[in-house]
């Protein structure tokens, strides 16, 4: 009986084929019911073969993410215990600053939401053993910090390959979560019950900065809770604040919603953050430890450690310098100390202008730069540079010049310089 069948269905086939010659075409009844048409002049013979099984999905237990800017994320994860590989070279939107949810399917390129070709980065390999792609797509979801991340792929040697990760990721998230190393009060005078204090991790991954404001009777940082706002009463935190992450670089304000929590004991802090970020993120930081430095108020008369005052002042002309760059070489009458400023103003000025001058390691105008140095000689030698917080004035009276100098020197001591009197020498600049 079953050859009998089988010699029915040989023999409808054949009449198929025969009636394709005259009818040049093959209709073919889908599952579904719908009809579909194919030419017979092309067809040599039809078969019907059971479909591949579907490659099973392997877990991943590790991830690295590597983001390169303009939306470019490297992801590899990894099966620790088959030693398997899974490399993918994504592109998501060219201002993301995490990893965007989404489709991402295998192209040449794209304008965004595309995982790349490129063998060197997207690829899967299992011991010695790497292979590229051929086809396929990841796709990327998340619900809090929590990522799923699934791909299902064709690989050059033609075999499937399927692979998910879920789990948080250890950057290039929209939720920071992070333990920080240090914390420091800014030395410029503040508002009085104004505290700036900075902050970063052990790694340098990010810093940031929360500009408190509290009683102004307060000394040091009083415990309590402070949230976002921009009235700047006592109990919050203003749009002074900021937070900056690195690779890719993102810099981020905060934004309504955000509170820093501040407990304190014997001079021991722990800072609890929970960051609303005005570019969509989140951060849950944490610090504990003592907040370095002394903070000081406007209004407040400080003392020095050192007071010199300087006889001699002339341009550096050895060399010529950046227009609008002046670097002036100061010391005493005895060489009890010399000292350089390195000056950037306005370039058009042939001579050191007045006003006010504020260390910064980035040159413009109104800065000195880490160029500059004091060198003490008696009663002992110390090298010491500057540091931010540190702030020269300087006034015009004709040709002759006067140089306030108030210097937070890298050693911890604040340094009180003037100078009056003719800057000798003409400054040289680069054509």
């Amino acid at each position: 009986m079953d050859r009998l069948k089988k010699l029915g269905a040989l023999m409808l086939l054949s009449g198929v084929f025969a009636a394709s010659a005259v009818a040049q075409s093959v209709s073919v009844v889908l599952n579904d019911g719908t009809l579909k048409k194919f030419g017979a002049d092309y067809i040599k013979e039809m078969t019907i073969q059971e479909g591949e099984p579907e490659a099973p999905l392997l877990q991943m237990d590790e991830i690295v993410l590597s983001p390169y800017g303009y939306g470019n994320v490297t992801l590899v994860m990894k099966n620790t215990e088959t030693n398997t590989v899974f490399s993918c070279d994504l592109y998501g939107p060219e201002d993301a600053v995490f990893l965007h949810a989404g489709q991402y399917p295998a192209k040449e390129n794209g304008d965004s939401f595309y995982m790349s070709y490129n063998k060197e980065y997207t690829y899967v390999e299992t011991g010695d053993v790497r292979k590229g792609i051929l086809s396929g797509r990841v796709d990327i979801a998340n619900d809090g910090p929590t990522y799923t991340i699934e791909a299902a792929l064709a690989l050059e040697d033609n075999t499937g390959f399927r692979c998910q990760y879920v789990g948080k990721l250890p950057r290039y998230t929209p939720y920071i979560e992070m333990e920080l190393a240090q914390a420091s009060y800014n030395e410029n005078p503040m508002e009085k019950g104004e505290f700036y204090v900075k902050m970063n991790d052990r790694d340098w991954a990010l810093d940031l900065a929360i500009d408190f404001r509290a009683d102004a009777s307060a000394t040091v940082l009083p415990a309590g809770t402070y949230t976002y706002s921009t009235e700047k009463t006592p109990g919050t935190f203003s749009e002074g604040s900021y937070l900056n992450t690195y690779s890719p670089y993102a810099a981020a304000k905060m934004a309504e919603g955000s509170t820093v929590t501040v407990a304190e004991e014997g001079g021991v802090y722990t800072l609890t953050l929970d960051l609303v970020l005005d570019d969509g993120r989140r951060a849950a930081l944490t610090y504990v430890g003592a907040i370095a430095g002394t903070p000081s108020f406007k209004g407040e008369e400080v003392t020095p450690d050192l007071v010199y005052t300087v006889s001699s002042a002339a341009y550096n002309s050895n060399q010529p310098r950046e227009k609008g760059e002046f670097y002036v070489k100061m010391n005493d009458q005895n060489w009890t100390f010399e000292m350089a400023i390195d000056f950037f103003a306005d370039p058009s000025a042939t001579l050191l202008p007045a006003g006010t001058y504020v260390y910064a390691t980035e040159n413009k105008p109104g800065t000195f730069s880490s160029k500059s140095y004091l060198d003490i000689y008696s009663p002992s030698y110390a090298g010491c540079k500057m540091k931010e917080g540190s702030v020269i004035t300087v006034t015009e009276d004709g040709e002759n010049r006067t140089l306030d100098m108030l210097l937070l020197l890298d050693d911890g001591r604040l340094a009180k310089v003037t100078f009056t009197g003719l800057i000798e020498g003409t400054p040289a600049f680069k054509n």
